[in-house]
């Protein structure tokens, strides 16, 4: 059956979430009380091809906190004297932000559902380009995913999905198509998720900024009508990766 086969193969893409690596700690005893009176989104509904979030609360609650209280450009308060001024400070904002992120995640799973559904009844897509999807949408919406990608990126993904969507649309109409523009992603999508990063060490801001150029390379390719953030192409990608080994 088509949907067990997507489960599948969304399943064993895991492996090409962001690396968390870089991702500050942020302690929730600190912020006692924040998070009273605050709307969560819902779980992904029974049967869907989406892994479950067992921690859906906590995980939005913290990509809110990172956004507000330690963003990469600030350098974090060093007194709990400066923590409570901050925290009282930003506090409105970051209600205003977690709402926001506790709806956002609820979009974003009902787009990349209905992204699956749509693959349930595209019979002409390539057989390879199902499975690019999938991993791509396993990639994207993991176990976990609202509280390890950052608040700049996550705000892009109905972006990223809604191309999805009109990818599987024009695939369908034009098979040949798909398969040469699927030949220009896919090995780098393959390159990046083979990648081990277990042994020797590795540029890992590089390998961040090469994890989300994939998916604008993505928009460009197939959707290029929904603009990309940052100017992406193949050659740009050939040069981050190469950074990647390179520790400065």
């Amino acid at each position: 059956m088509l949907s067990e086969n997507l489960r599948a193969a969304a399943a064993s893409r895991t492996s090409g979430k962001p690396a968390k690596h870089g991702l500050k700690t942020v302690s929730l005893g600190g912020f006692g009380g924040i998070s009273a009176d605050i709307a969560f989104a819902p779980p992904p509904s029974t049967g869907s091809p989406l892994p479950q979030q067992p921690n859906l609360h906590a995980d939005i609650l913290r990509c809110a906190l990172l956004a507000v209280y330690a963003p990469e450009s600030e350098t974090p308060p060093r007194t709990a004297e400066s923590l409570a001024v901050l925290v009282a400070a930003r506090r409105a904002q970051f209600r205003e932000l977690h709402a926001e992120i506790a709806r956002l995640v609820s979009a974003i799973s009902d787009a990349a559902e209905a992204c699956f559904a749509k693959l349930e009844h595209a019979p002409s897509l390539p057989e390879e380009s199902i499975v690019d999807i999938a991993e791509q949408i396993g990639g994207l919406v993991f176990s976990g995913f609202a509280g390890a990608v950052p608040y700049e990126w996550l705000r892009e993904y109905p972006r990223y999905l809604e191309a999805v969507r009109i990818r599987i649309e024009r695939g369908n109409i034009d098979p040949a198509k798909e398969r040469g523009k699927l030949g220009i992603v896919r090995p780098l999508w393959k390159r990046h998720v083979g990648f081990d990063s277990v042994g020797a060490p590795f540029n890992r801001k590089a390998m961040e900024e090469h994890r989300w150029l994939l998916e604008e390379l993505r928009v460009s390719v197939w959707a290029q009508e929904l603009k990309t953030k940052k100017t992406v192409s193949v050659p740009r990608l050939d040069k981050v990766w190469a950074e990647v080994f390179f520790l400065a």
